[in-house]
């Protein structure tokens, strides 16, 4: 059930289960769960998927195309890039949940697999060019 003071786009599929903050915007093809929680001031991008039971804090950004699986829980203020998924399973039928750090960031086209989140993950590009992030050096991740 969406607040009054969320703005959910017409192509944009909410169910009724779902719980929407005040402020927030849910774009174009975005689908947001049955029991998800989405915080206050959140933007769901356009094509965005929140799945079930997923716990977005306030002032979270999903870009275009993230998407976020349960048990997923985003933290006040995370920048989910565009098209970065949010895994549940690195092993079949086995899960464990995520929790991603207040204001963290993650790069376009990132793959968080389960029991593995950084606090902030450049672009999957930016691993192979150099072993620095951010200007911090750090070992290179094997695929």
């Amino acid at each position: 059930m969406a607040h009054s003071g969320a703005q959910v786009a017409p192509s944009a599929d909410v169910d009724e289960r779902a719980t929407i903050g005040d402020g927030s915007k849910i774009w174009h093809l975005a689908q947001v769960r049955e029991d998800a929680q989405v915080g206050r001031n959140c933007v769901i991008g356009r094509g965005a998927y929140v799945g079930p039971g997923v716990r977005l804090g306030d002032n979270v950004k999903l870009q275009n195309y993230a998407l976020v699986y349960e048990p997923a829980q985003l933290a006040d203020g995370v920048f989910i890039g565009p098209a970065v998924v949010l895994t549940n399973d690195e092993y079949p039928r086995a899960v464990t949940p995520r929790v991603v750090s207040r204001a963290a960031t993650t790069g376009r086209r990132s793959v968080s697999l389960s029991g593995k989140v950084p606090r902030s993950a450049p672009a999957p590009s930016a691993w192979h060019r150099s072993a620095s992030a951010g200007g911090h050096s750090s070992p290179r991740v094997p695929w």
